[in-house]
């Protein structure tokens, strides 16, 4: 798999990395707590690094390696669907089609404000969580991400997308209704360690403050080469 795909892949919680990732045993969110405003615009969105020529990308049909291309739109109940568009890549590894098989999607998201405060219909959060859970893999975790638009809304980019970590959101101690699972192992110096293996949320509450956290800690990371673009809308 691409590093690009890769990366857009574990934002979406279909390739977690060795960090353990913040989930639930079974969803916390509806489609009732999008509040607010609908935070993104709907159409063909491109994910990539230094190598993607993002000042071409309006004018191309298809992108070149380093880009990954993606669809954003709303499910007919509200939630939103996510699609890797492997079609409008110009060069397609064999890795990278036998992972769009693997994970055909669209993924569905639930993307609620992540503030306590209330949001009113035609106004916007400054940050957002999205509630992940694969109905076609019922044995597979909830995960949540955090995403904070960039720039007016709806957004055409992200400021952050990432998974919330067990480590970012715990680091300044414990959050109630977050359950950490830890492990006892050996460093390389042969000392005793400890281990965070996973996060397991059981209230919306804790969900929010584990995103916030995880944002915070990611602000020091903005100077990192990945964006993400809207491009165009989606072609009837």
């Amino acid at each position: 798999m691409s590093h690009t795909l890769r990366a857009f892949a574990i934002t979406l919680a279909l390739a977690l990395g060795a960090c353990a990732q913040l989930g639930a045993d079974a969803p916390l969110f509806t489609v009732a707590d999008q509040a607010g405003a609908p935070p993104l615009t709907e159409g063909v969105w491109v994910s990539g690094e230094a190598d993607c020529p993002f000042d071409q990308i309006a004018t191309l049909e298809r992108f070149p390696p380093g880009c990954t291309p993606f669809e954003v739109r709303r499910d007919a109940d509200g939630a939103w669907l996510f699609l890797h568009r492997l079609d409008l890549a110009e060069e397609v590894t064999e890795a990278d089609r036998l992972s769009a098989e693997a994970h055909p999607g669209p993924l569905r998201l639930i993307l609620a404000p992540a503030v306590e405060r209330p949001i009113p219909a035609d106004s916007y959060a400054p940050l957002y969580l999205a509630e992940l859970d694969d109905e076609d893999d019922p044995g597979t975790r909830v995960l949540y991400l955090a995403i904070a638009p960039r720039g007016p809304l709806p957004a055409t980019s992200l400021e952050t997308f990432i998974a919330v970590s067990c480590d970012a959101a715990l680091r300044d101690g414990p959050i109630a209704g977050v359950t950490a699972v830890y492990e006892d192992s050996t460093g390389a110096d042969g000392s005793p360690a400890r281990n965070l293996r996973s996060c397991t949320a059981t209230t919306q509450a804790a969900v929010r403050e584990a995103v916030r956290r995880a944002a915070i800690e990611d602000a020091s990371n903005h100077d990192r080469p990945d964006r993400f673009v809207f491009v165009r809308a989606i072609s009837p």
